[in-house]
């Protein structure tokens, strides 16, 4: 009874709240007679408390986990960016937020993915010199040790590699390279036996463990972002999901810090991001713990969804294949290993990985909670709205981009026929402005590292049983396992 009559006053909230806002909108949409309310923007109609819900659960209109079907079915689109502020602000992993507010003695912040304001700036500005594009290239022949071992591993379990999901294979090679980059460490996700690790019910690993807790806090994400918060009254099944998830990945990242802190820092050694943050006046002992647990979080998954549809892409087009393997052998074959300078002059893989996020970006939307009123397609969006665009709709709009639908790397190639020169806010699958992803140069570097490396090695094709698209959850997933019939190149 107590837990229905707290429900309830929540509930009367709300619907208090919703009204005197819609209110206060209607009122500052008539005092501008240059721009028409924001309540008479179109849309899909919008109901008190419950939102758009009954499009998604009870017509069936849209789906909760095709959020890009959604967009390219609405009629009115528009995008705004110039109203960043001082301080950019979106709602996002509110649960993550919560469950770390909870937790003082851990945390001094929510951390960089759900705190908005002065606090999220001091911390970013901090954890983000060490990951600028000048450092990172530092440790690309940590990385390439990696991406050098993953593909040797390929070749020890070839037969595994084309029967398996080859996502699980992928998820753990960034692991490692997560590990290293962060932390110095060899999690030795790539050394434990292959049937084991894969399959095992009862896994206790610390690789296999990670994967699975930072898959769990992503996917649940989105769950409790876009329900009700009724975590916050009692533990739900995707909040305890997240606690559980979160409490490992904050075990084993102070157990890092502590081993990190304990061994002597050589002169001669790259310094990865923990040496840079232990090193800094600025940031204390919860700062750094919850930058390294959210480099666990974000660090793995982004990118094997990202690089399983750049190898989908390669998979079905085996001109752009070809074309990049004959770009990394002759590279090879000037500079020997992979350095700085063959990032550099290796123009075709970064296209294909530009071509590649553009026709599926990792990220669902870019999302600011504008700061002060803002006419948008000639509506007045008061202050504090939440406004979203959708990189996976945008992208393919005809009126940008030739063939929308088609993986064309040479469209990002000075002097190349299908080149064209393109809006910079138009394809943003890393984000935009200083909150763009932290992680986006680590992210480009080791995706390129370990594609020179495999296509060398391996030319591919797509086994799926058929096209292959993304599911919504925090991040776009693969809808369907990723199946790829590998050759081996002598």
């Amino acid at each position: 009874m107590f837990l229905f009559l707290l429900i309830s006053i929540f509930i009367l909230f709300l619907c208090i709240q919703h009204f005197i806002v819609r209110r206060r909108r209607r009122e500052k949409g008539n005092k501008d007679f240059s721009s028409k309310p924001f309540s008479s923007m179109p849309g899909p109609p919008s109901y008190p408390i419950i939102g758009t819900l009954p499009l998604y659960i009870y017509y069936k209109k849209y789906s909760l986990n095709r959020l890009h079907w959604n967009g390219r079915s609405k009629e009115y689109h528009w995008t705004v960016f110039n109203k960043e502020g001082k301080y950019p602000s979106r709602r996002s992993h509110t649960a993550l937020a919560y469950y770390r507010s909870s937790r003082p003695q851990k945390y001094s912040t929510t951390g960089l993915l759900p705190t908005n304001g002065a606090e999220w700036r001091r911390v970013r500005t901090l954890l983000q010199k060490p990951a600028n594009r000048t450092s990172i290239s530092g440790l690309i022949s940590s990385l390439n040790l990696v991406a050098e071992e993953f593909v040797e591993y390929m070749d020890r379990h070839f037969i595994c590699v084309n029967k398996d999901d080859f996502l699980d294979h992928l998820n753990r090679v960034f692991l490692e390279m997560t590990g290293v980059v962060t932390f110095d460490t060899r999690l030795n996700s790539l050394q434990n036996p292959l049937q084991r690790i894969l399959y095992s019910k009862t896994e206790s690993s610390i690789p296999y463990r990670l994967i699975k807790a930072a898959e769990e806090t992503n996917d649940k994400i989105l769950e409790t972002d876009n329900n009700l918060p009724t975590w916050k009254i009692w533990e739900t099944k995707p909040f305890k999901m997240i606690r559980e998830s979160q409490e490992y990945i904050e075990k084993i990242s102070s157990q890092l810090i502590q081993d990190k802190k304990s061994q002597h820092m050589q002169e001669d050694c790259p310094r990865t991001l923990l040496d840079h943050w232990l090193s800094s006046t600025g940031l204390n002992d919860k700062d750094i713990m919850t930058g390294a647990a959210e480099f666990l979080l974000a660090g793995i998954h982004t990118s094997s969804y990202t690089f399983s549809f750049l190898l989908y892409h390669l998979a079905n087009n085996i001109q752009a294949q070809e074309r990049l393997r004959n770009e990394c052998l002759e590279l090879k074959s000037e500079f020997g290993e992979i350095s700085r300078e063959y990032l550099h002059r290796a123009v075709y893989a970064k296209a294909c990985l530009k071509e590649s996020l553009r026709l599926n970006p990792v990220s669902v939307g870019v999302g600011r909670i504008l700061p002060e009123d803002t006419v948008l397609g000639g509506y007045l969006v008061p202050k504090g709205t939440l406004a979203v665009t959708q990189n996976q709709v945008i992208c393919r709009f005809a009126e940008f981009f030739e063939q929308p639908n088609s993986f064309i790397p040479e469209r990002w190639i000075e002097g190349e026929i299908m080149h064209k020169e393109v809006d910079p806010f138009i394809s943003i699958p890393f984000g935009y402005g200083i909150r763009q992803c932290i992680g986006k140069n680590i992210a480009e570097i080791s995706l390129q590292v370990l594609l020179m490396n495999m296509v060398s090695r391996f030319s591919w094709s797509w086994a799926g049983t058929k096209d292959l698209d993304t599911v919504s959850l925090l991040i776009n997933k693969p809808d369907q396992p990723i199946r790829l019939k590998f050759k081996k190149i002598d």
